[in-house]
């Protein structure tokens, strides 16, 4: 297990801190039921990519208790703390930003009505069919030569869209009049929050130069994600670790609080102030940028637990 930080000297001077600990994720485990299903799949469809006409039989008669196997396709995940870990002292700037995703969408005359119905507690079929009524009623008084000549305008304006663009532009253009599209806001979905961070950090020591460079080996290790190989070959990847964030004061935690992440990105810059080393070719300066991305989004209920 590694347990690192930075600086190593003048800790008291250093009550804020930005605390890393990886968090490994255990994936479901697959069943020997599962299994048999994969492993039937798998040579299903080896002999039809080499041409052989000859198919597994995909259905045994016994039930899984019988074959001695699990009625459950798949265990549970869950997630443990692998007990490596990095503190390095509180940044100046520590930004954290919440969002969603508002989108227009233009109702129309239709959707209004529908809207309007719906919100006056009609039943959606009910405002449907109400909207279509009002809709095409209107159509008929503009035939009848009921409407006012602001609403006749109104309504041979959205006649014209039948005609197509060029044509429906023309009529609307000499008629000085174009539909309302009863434009709405609508909530679509939420961001997922992502935060960066920079360390610039000049070792007093040989031992936090060294530190450093296990640092930046640290957060690189756990970017990068583990191959699956089959028979010397890579076949897929497993998930990088992710990693548990806590920003911290004396050892409290402060600020909004993160969820677990991954890390998207790592950038060192070595010397980025001046081309000097100390002895034993230690750079002088090494300055850090690391962005991260929450697993998942949040909703109302994480607010409420501090995040």
């Amino acid at each position: 297990m590694a347990s690192l930080q930075f600086p190593l000297s003048n800790q008291d001077n250093y009550q804020g801190r930005i605390k890393f600990d990886v968090i490994k994720t255990i994936p479901p485990s697959i069943s020997q039921r599962a299994l048999r299903k994969v492993q039937e799949a798998t040579r299903t469809s080896d002999n039809v990519l080499n041409g052989s006409s000859e198919n597994p039989d995909l259905f045994d008669p016994r039930g899984p208790s019988q074959r001695g196997e699990s009625n459950s396709f798949i265990g549970r995940s869950r997630e443990i703390p692998t007990g490596d870990r990095c503190s390095i002292y509180l940044p100046q700037s520590i930004q954290i930003q919440d969002g969603v995703q508002i989108e227009n969408v233009d109702l129309g005359v239709f959707g209004a009505s529908l809207e309007a119905g719906i919100k006056a507690g009609t039943s959606p079929i009910e405002a449907a069919i109400s909207a279509a009524g009002d809709t095409f009623s209107s159509m008929a008084d503009f035939f009848r030569g009921n409407l006012s000549q602001d609403a006749a305008r109104a309504a041979a304006s959205r006649l014209a869209g039948v005609a197509g663009d060029t044509n429906a532009s023309a009529v609307r253009s000499a008629l000085q009049t174009t539909p309302a599209p009863n434009t709405r806001a609508i909530f679509k979905s939420v961001n997922i929050r992502e935060f960066s961070f920079t360390f610039n950090m000049l070792p007093k020591t040989r031992q936090e130069a060294q530190e450093i460079e296990n640092i930046i080996k640290f957060f690189r290790t756990e970017l990068y994600p583990e191959t699956i190989d089959v028979g010397n070959i890579p076949v897929a990847y497993k998930f990088p670790n992710k990693f548990a964030i806590s920003i911290q004061y004396g050892g409290k935690e402060v600020a909004t609080k993160i969820l677990n992440s991954y890390l998207r990105n790592f950038q060192s810059n070595y010397n980025p102030s001046a081309m000097s080393f100390y002895e034993g070719g230690y750079f002088q300066e090494t300055q850090i940028t690391m962005s991260f991305v929450e697993a998942r989004t949040l909703d109302k209920k994480d607010i409420e637990g501090g995040y």
